[in-house]
């Protein structure tokens, strides 16, 4: 029956979309793009939809993936799941799709031709998408305010000692050096950035491996914690619970000089000709990870074709140059216009083709792990006073002991 069902799918998914009267397409979609940014993104695909005649309600969860998570569970519990949930790829989706969850796409050859060939390998299952891909992001990035730079007369800097020893320059200029939050996912994101300078590629999947002894590289830890706490020394010390929104405001306008964060920060400035983006200093390989968004199982004509729409609409050449264009990062098309980006995004997808040494963290052992280091992390920055050796120490035996 399967081959029956694939072909009844491809010709819902590829037909013209004429519907009956009352089985209006309808799309209710489950995010967590909150911004102005990002909903101006989500637009490349909701705007051509609504235009085609599609029911359209889309609504925000504020507490990130865990909440997205949560939020469908409880929707599943009550037979009421959303017709779309944005979805980090990752093992647990292709678990879903494994079930009767979630939808399945066909992948044709016009997908498998237009999509990279990692993206394949990561939402692929048994021949079919476990999910739709929409954008690649890159962690270990940074943003500078130019403008900043240019006023107090410093070069943009290529290691992080060079940022650090701009830390009394931009005290006394009344700027401050990082924002930053004590968000624990915000502070991971900070360290692994500090990581991924310190440690090989291969180190750093070794601390990523279970059950794996990190002994060895205390000292490589303890150089990270050394930069960790010389940032903390001048970063912008309101940074209880700030989202990462917030803290990108404080970069804008001007208060801090620089933010480390994922590349999906750049659209949120408002003056993308005052910032200049680059990898984080020194970065030995790029950390990324990938949205996608997923299709619950459902009987519901109207919502089955809502979700056919969607597919169309995410996966249309014209829709997802569009969307990367606002939303930053890196497509995951090969056909994608490059020249509808801005500079920041230019450069992060450009530099996402040429390096070879690219570690995805979407694996289940690896968010555990993720979880335990930024525990520690988020210990060590709330501390008055941080010590590098202790913190690398406790680092090891955390991550020893999982």
């Amino acid at each position: 029956m399967r081959p029956v069902y694939i072909a009844f799918l491809l010709a819902t998914l590829f037909a013209s979309g004429q519907t009956t009267a009352d089985e209006v397409p309808r799309v209710e979609m489950l995010h967590m793009w909150r911004t102005d940014s990002e909903q101006h993104a989500l637009g490349a695909f909701r705007d051509p939809l609504i235009a085609d005649g599609v029911d359209w309600y889309d609504y925000a969860i504020d507490n990130n993936f865990q909440g997205i998570q949560t939020e469908f569970s409880n929707r599943l519990s009550l037979d009421d799941p959303p017709t779309a949930v944005q979805w980090i790829v990752g093992e647990e989706m292709r678990r879903l799709a494994g079930g009767d969850a979630i939808r399945r796409i066909p992948l044709t050859l016009e997908i498998t031709n237009r999509l990279h060939p990692k993206v394949i390998e990561l939402v692929e299952i048994d021949g079919e998408l476990a999910g739709i891909p929409v954008g690649i992001h890159t962690q270990n990035h940074i943003v500078y305010n130019r403008r900043i730079a240019e006023k107090v007369g410093i070069e943009i800097p290529e290691t992080w000692d060079d940022l650090i020893a701009l830390g009394t320059t931009l005290s006394e200029n009344g700027v401050y050096l990082i924002a930053a939050s004590n968000q624990e996912w915000q502070l991971r994101v900070l360290f692994n950035s500090i990581l991924s300078s310190v440690l090989t590629a291969d180190e750093f999947r070794l601390v990523m491996s279970p059950q794996t002894s990190v002994d060895h590289l205390v000292p490589k830890f303890k150089t990270a914690f050394t930069t960790f706490a010389q940032l903390k020394m001048f970063a912008d010390p309101n940074d209880d619970d700030r989202s990462w929104e917030e803290v990108t405001e404080v970069v804008a306008d001007g208060t801090a000089f620089a933010q480390i964060l994922g590349d999906y920060i750049v659209p949120e400035f408002p003056d993308r000709e005052a910032i200049v983006c680059k990898r984080s200093p020194g970065a030995n390989f790029i950390i990324w990870g990938m949205d996608s968004f997923v299709l619950p199982e459902t009987n519901d004509q109207s919502v089955r074709i809502g979700q056919d729409k969607l597919v169309k609409a995410i996966l249309s050449p014209e829709n997802s140059a569009e969307y990367i264009s606002r939303k930053g990062g890196v497509p995951v098309t090969r056909d994608a216009d490059l020249s509808r980006l801005g500079p920041c995004s230019l450069a992060v997808a450009e530099s996402w083709d040429r390096i070879e040494n690219r570690i995805w963290t979407g694996g289940d052992v690896w968010r555990h792990r993720f979880s335990a280091m930024a525990a520690v992390a988020k210990r060590e920055w709330d501390n008055e006073q941080i010590d590098p050796e202790a913190a690398a120490k406790r680092l090891a035996s955390v991550l020893g002991a999982i």
